[in-house]
């Protein structure tokens, strides 16, 4: 691919005082930056230590146009810029340009350049925030966060490493603003407990994934496991690797579906309860302690989803796998070792399925 052919001085000087004439700076201005401006660059460029054997050199060139474009956008904006600081420092630049040499005149566009830069970015921010979603969900708010002010002013609420100023911080606010990542505060009965990451760089326009799911101070988003499912609903997500949302079995084809439960079975020290997809394609389970004599249960329950396998990918390992992969998760071993101990346990699960695909035995 060819480079696109830079403009000449002549072409770039023509642009800045065809700007110029457009603009609403007076007669006087318009007539006397030009004759200013041509002769500035003319000594500059007639030096000896910006001149080769033949012709002025690269470097000295390549500074006049950067020069000449600064100032072109600052007489287009001098009149037409939302902020009045860029407006008061473009009229100034541009008035300056009669009596100043070419390096204080190169110093001051440069300057100029990047204000107008820093006024854009908060342009954009403001537009992102008045732009930004809400979802409620029950007792539950989504909120976007759209700038990286809202982003920090979050992270300082929850204690959350996204306040900080630090190349760490810095991550998240560059994720933000190239759209790479989408933030949401939780809000629960008005209170802000937790902020969500989504990832956005989906491949094959798969699910998009949570990426994090923080609470106070870095702690669990302690959600209910229907909330949690909606949440990710809403979002059009799925989680099965986050702490915050292994309880949820975040699968969707298995959220999504409708699975059919079956009472839980005791099968040692833990009671395990059984989701399943009426069309076959997958299966959830529900792993929890049994209740001790004080009718108190050890620990969380623990959730791991099987999904069957495509048959043109199916391997000797058989036609079922593992779908999650969280360190509480089950795997295949686990789950076959489970329905051999308990044939009970297999045969309800067979009789669930009306002859769908076998059980990986």
């Amino acid at each position: 691919m060819k480079n696109k052919p830079r403009p000449s001085i002549e072409a770039l000087f023509r642009q800045l005082t065809a700007t110029l004439e457009k603009s609403g700076f007076p007669e006087p201005v318009k007539h006397k930056v030009p004759l200013g401006l041509s002769r500035c660059v003319r000594e500059f460029q007639e030096r000896p230590e910006n001149r080769g054997k033949r012709c002025i050199k690269r470097a000295p060139m390549r500074r006049v146009r950067k020069t000449m474009k600064h100032l072109t956008q600052s007489v287009r904006h001098a009149y037409a810029h939302n902020d009045p600081n860029v407006r008061t420092k473009a009229k100034e630049l541009v008035r300056s340009i009669q009596c100043q040499s070419f390096e204080e005149t190169e110093r001051r566009a440069r300057d100029f350049n990047g204000l107008l830069r820093k006024a854009g970015r908060r342009l954009n921010e403001q537009k992102r925030k008045k732009a930004r979603r809400r979802i409620k969900i029950g007792n539950l708010d989504l909120v976007q966060q759209n700038s990286v002010e809202q982003l920090k002013r979050t992270g300082r609420i929850l204690g959350l490493c996204v306040a900080r100023g630090d190349s760490f911080g810095r991550e998240y606010h560059a994720r933000l603003r190239s759209g790479e990542s989408e933030f949401f505060r939780v809000h629960r009965n008005g209170k802000p407990i937790g902020l969500i990451e989504i990832d956005n760089e989906t491949l094959n326009n798969e699910t998009r994934r949570v990426r994090k799911a923080s609470g106070y101070r870095n702690k669990t988003l302690k959600l209910k496991p229907k909330k949690m499912s909606r949440i990710l609903r809403a979002l059009n997500a799925t989680a099965d690797d986050i702490e915050a949302f292994v309880r949820v079995g975040a699968v969707s084809f298995v959220l999504d579906s409708n699975p059919k439960d079956m009472a839980p079975i005791q099968v040692g020290d833990h009671d395990y309860s059984f989701w399943f997809d009426p069309q076959g394609k997958g299966i959830a389970v529900q792993k929890r302690r049994t209740v001790d004599a004080m009718g108190k249960r050890k620990g969380s329950p623990k959730w791991s989803v099987f999904e069957r396998v495509d048959p043109a990918r199916r391997t000797r390992l058989g036609e079922w796998r593992e779908a999650c992969w969280h360190r509480d998760a089950m795997d295949i071993g686990e789950l076959v070792d489970l329905l051999i101990r308990s044939p009970e346990l297999a045969k309800r699960i067979r009789e669930a399925f009306h002859g769908r695909p076998s059980l990986p035995m």
